[in-house]
Formats: C-alpha cells, structure tokens, sequence
C-alpha cells in the first residue's frame, strides 16, 4: 500500500504533467477535432476568415492546454461557443447598420421624390467650378444615396439581414440577446467541465458540478 509521502508526491507529479506542451503534443490534440471532419467547417459562415477561427483556436490552446480525446472534445465547444459570441458582436454591428442606413436612404430618396429644399451636410467631393445650380443641389444627396448602398451591401449588413428576417424584424435585438446568452451559458458549462476533468486526471478533489440557471424569474441551481 503506497504512503501518504508516495501519494503526495505522485500528485505534485501530476499537477507537472497539465497538457500538451511540446509541437508534437499540439498537433496530437488539434488532430483530434479533424476526425470528424474540421471543426472551422462546421462553424464558420460565408464571409468569415479561417485564419482568424485558427487564431483564436490556437491562442484558446495555449491557455487551457487540454489533453486526452475527452478534454479535446470540451475544448472544441469552447472553441466553437467563443466563435459565436464574436459573431454576434458583428450582428449587432450590422442591426444597428441596418437601421441607420436603411433610414438614411429612405430620407434622401424623399428629398429627390418630393424635390425638397437641400442643405448638404457634408460637402461633395466631386463637385467642380462648371457645375450648375442643379448639380450642386443634388449631388452631395446622390453621394450619401450612394455611401449608403455601398454599406448595405456588406458582409455584416447582409448577415444581420438574414437574422433580421429569421427574428420577425423588430424583434431582432432582443432576440440576439437571448441568442448570446444562451452561448454565453454554454461556454462557461463547457469550461468548467473541462476544468473538472483536468482537476481530475491531475489528482486534485473534484467538487460536484453546479449549473446556474439565470432567467426571468431569478437564478436557482440545477
């Protein structure tokens, strides 16, 4: 039978050994998420980068050091849920977009429907001095009709449509937010786990696990 010292040690051993810190330990653990296929493939949309979804990956890596099949499996949850807690900050971006620009060309396709008075805001860059009367009346409305196409037609703006459609239009922010909790409350899930499987195969006690259920009637644990 081993003595308290031999225990002891073995788990001051175990606390060294925290996951994979040599390339070829790396590459053992970032090989897990491609049995199945790449994980970027399944998480990224049209439009966004892999380079940055393996930057986060990597840096996510370095800082939780996962090890074994099932720590990899926890880790690519977390992966994937911080993913899409960035995403939603560029929906957000590309509501409030929406909006604006949407109200923006609106108003100045009035002004030229109903001939109204023009007080440019801005200045044109494209006036010139053998530009009439008219030209210079409408031009700077045909410039920011045009500023605000080119801005609806972005990644971002194009994203946030289809949430738009999908949330019923003015529902959208609040939907978002529901949206982002919901990652929010699966990543830190995701995290703790991992760090109870960790504590674990390092040898440390492992208390039970506790979910903290916030919603609209107050918080209680499951």
């Amino acid at each position: 039978m081993a003595s308290l010292a031999q225990l002891k040690a073995n788990q001051e051993n175990a606390l060294l050994s925290c996951g994979p810190r040599t390339a070829a330990g790396k590459a053992k653990c970032s090989r897990n998420a491609l049995k199945h296929g790449l994980l970027s493939m399944s998480v990224l949309m049209r439009g966004e980068k892999e380079e940055q979804f393996r930057d986060l990956r990597d840096g996510l890596m370095e800082e939780l050091l996962p090890t074994g099949d099932l720590e990899c499996v926890l880790f690519d949850r977390i992966v994937s849920a911080a993913w899409r807690l960035k995403r939603v900050l560029q929906l957000e971006a590309g509501i409030l977009d929406l909006g604006y620009y949407s109200e923006v060309l609106n108003r100045e396709r009035h002004r030229i429907t109903h001939g109204e008075e023009i007080e440019p805001r801005t200045p044109s860059l494209y006036l010139r001095d053998e530009d009439g009367p008219e030209a210079r009346r409408w031009r700077p409305v045909l410039e920011r009709i045009r500023d605000c196409l080119v801005a609806l037609d972005s990644e971002n703006v194009s994203l946030a449509k289809s949430f738009v459609r999908d949330a019923a239009g003015p529902e959208a922010l609040s939907k978002l937010k529901r949206y982002e909790s919901a990652i929010e409350r699966s990543l830190y899930r995701a995290i703790h786990e991992l760090q109870r499987v960790q504590a674990a195969r390092r040898g440390n006690p492992v208390p039970p696990p506790i979910a903290i259920d916030v919603g609209l009637y107050g918080a209680g644990s499951k």
